[in-house]
């Protein structure tokens, strides 16, 4: 296990290569969305739009942009855990793919109301998921393998858990949903009126 967690620790200091072109993309996604959307609080949301562009920067760059096109196989590997070989360099992989999607699950919440409910979080996760994969089986640009997506959708879940339990304050002062819900009532007493 100790052996996993150094070669993990180890290919997240090599992404720290290109951290600053992902922090110049997200710093300039996050203006021009702040100019497009023009939201209710533009720090917050500033905040979230950096943090979000960032990562899929930080995504991509891992997923595709790192690898020469048809440098892997075009095949699909079905085999559940093919990754999961703890305390051996390949055993990094497994632990990656989760790592990898735990910040999408604590996104889509914040960005989109509609993902905070966790199945959708989860399917969304799991949707993103298979489409790398079906790009990397396209483009031979990585291993397409379904254990991908199985460690993938566990990232994502415990990223929701993690934006569940730390919104936890936030939603019982404001409702269930938040800062939404404050729209809801003001529409809802129009239509009384």
């Amino acid at each position: 296990m100790l052996t996993s967690v150094k070669y993990v620790l180890q290919s997240l200091l090599n992404t720290l290569i290109f951290m600053p072109k992902a922090l110049a993309v997200g710093f300039c996604a996050g203006i021009l969305l702040l100019v497009i959307v023009r939201p209710d609080k533009p720090l917050r949301r500033f905040f979230d739009y950096f943090c979000t562009a960032t990562y899929l920067f930080v995504v991509a760059k891992l997923t595709f942009f790192t690898r020469e096109s048809g440098s892997h196989p075009r095949a699909i590997d079905f085999q559940l855990l093919g990754t999961f070989h703890p305390g051996t360099p390949a055993g990094q992989f497994f632990y990656e793919n989760i790592l990898l999607f735990i910040p999408a699950g604590i996104f889509l919440p914040i960005l989109f109301p509609v993902q905070r409910r966790w199945y959708r979080t989860l399917l969304s996760g799991c949707l993103c998921s298979c489409t790398i994969e079906f790009a990397q089986l396209i483009t031979g640009r990585g291993y397409c393998q379904v254990d991908d997506v199985l460690t993938n959708s566990l990232g994502t879940l415990i990223g929701y858990a993690i934006w569940f339990l730390c919104s936890l304050p936030y939603r019982r002062k404001h409702g269930a949903e938040g800062h939404d819900k404050g729209k809801n009532n003001s529409r809802s007493s129009r239509k009384k009126r």
